[in-house]
């Protein structure tokens, strides 16, 4: 009998571990002992989990690399998909008190086995942040990013500036906002005629309208600044220019321009002008013009005029004095004329030097005048050369 209990007592001590451990119980343990108690090997194999016999995670014995779903992992945590698992399966999720842990909540990280896609997903309305020490971006719950903000207002924002090495592709147009409402802001559109930089005009105010447009209360319609054409023309005030620079409207330039062609409402230059053609309801020049054509209804220019052609519109009738030559043209005796001349020091109708002096001359007006004046002279030589005949048959 002593003979039996021994052996069972000796059994005992091998199974519960003799040399001064104490048993690892299933069911919770107490005075554990850091270096005698753990759950794991002391050999160079694997640590290895596993359920209904099938291995689910293993703890490499050279390096403390845990593999979830795949038997040689890769790297400190490995997540694997295995097959016959559901295609959508999440590989990791995070929840916290606030979010419940149930399967719509918190944080989560899909694969997906077809398409070999991994998906990281907020399952929460709430942000999702990606930060270093110096800041990072956000991602809000409607799907803008933020970077440099944490309320994007669209699918990016961008508070800060932007560096771009490579090419900056831009597919529809880029709007220009002010950092203040009610202020015009910039739209840069490419369409199928060319580039288009517009700027709003304010319709209605704000209290008029609830309508925003770029974050700006009130309605705006987009005006027309500068548009560069599929061709190369550069239009200013219109989308259609037909020269290479067409202008609508007023044109200032302080410095000397040579252009093959220019044509605009108002010109305003200070220095030189050279151009093929210059086409302006009101031309102002302030030094010289050199132009092969010039077609300007009003042109001042107070330098030099270098050109191969000048037009000049005139309108109003008569606008051309062919009525001297008519039957009931009073034509200025000779006498009179003498004593208009002694008096005056200038022809009649024609201005005088003060007058050229303090008010200029209008190009056309004289020369229609300058013409009177020839035609006048030819009825003078006319009526002379008809006496001469006269007195000679005497």
């Amino acid at each position: 009998m002593k003979k039996i209990v021994l052996v069972f007592t000796l059994l005992a001590f091998v199974i519960m571990g003799v040399n001064a451990q104490t048993p690892w119980y299933l069911t919770g343990n107490s005075g554990t002992n850091p270096s005698s108690n753990f759950i794991g090997t002391t050999d160079n194999n694997p640590l290895i989990f596993k359920t209904r016999g099938i291995e689910r995670m293993k703890l490499l014995s050279d390096k403390p690399f845990l593999g979830i779903g795949v038997s040689t992992p890769q790297a400190t945590l490995h997540l694997h998909q295995l097959p016959g698992m559901d295609p959508s399966q999440k590989l990791l999720q995070l929840t916290t008190d606030a979010t419940g842990n149930g399967n719509g909540n918190g944080f989560s990280i899909f694969s997906d086995a077809f398409t070999k896609d991994i998906r990281f997903q907020q399952m929460e309305t709430a942000k999702f942040f990606v930060e270093g020490p110096g800041g990072g971006f956000v991602i809000a719950p409607t799907g803008n990013i933020g970077i440099g903000t944490e309320e994007p207002a669209e699918m990016l924002h961008i508070t800060g500036n932007i560096l771009s090495e490579g090419d900056l592709t831009v597919k529809d147009k880029i709007i220009l906002t002010p950092d203040y409402e009610d202020a015009e802001y910039w739209e840069i559109e490419r369409d199928k005629n060319g580039l288009n930089f517009m700027q709003t005009e304010q319709i209605t105010k704000p209290e008029d309208s609830a309508a925003m447009k770029g974050g700006i209360g009130g309605t705006w319609k987009p005006r027309s600044r500068l548009f560069i054409s599929n061709d190369g023309k550069i239009g200013i005030g219109t989308t259609t220019p037909q020269v290479t620079l067409e202008v609508k409207g007023s044109v200032k330039i302080s410095s000397s321009l040579t252009a093959y062609s220019l044509s605009a409402q108002s010109a305003d230059i200070t220095n030189t002008l050279t151009a093929n053609l210059l086409s302006a309801k009101s031309a102002n020049i302030d030094g010289t013009l050199t132009a092969n054509l010039l077609s300007a209804p009003s042109a001042k220019i107070t330098g030099l005029v270098c050109a191969q052609e000048v037009k000049v519109q005139l309108s109003g009738s008569p606008c051309w004095p062919d009525y001297v030559f008519g039957k009931n043209y009073n034509l200025m005796p000779l006498p009179e004329l003498q004593s208009f001349i002694t008096e005056n020091q200038h022809l009649p109708n024609i201005p005088s030097a003060a007058e050229v002096e303090e008010n200029g001359v209008e190009l056309g007006e004289m020369n229609a005048k300058l013409l009177q004046k020839v035609e006048e002279l030819t009825l003078y030589i006319l009526d002379l050369q008809k006496q001469i005949d006269e007195l000679k048959t005497k």
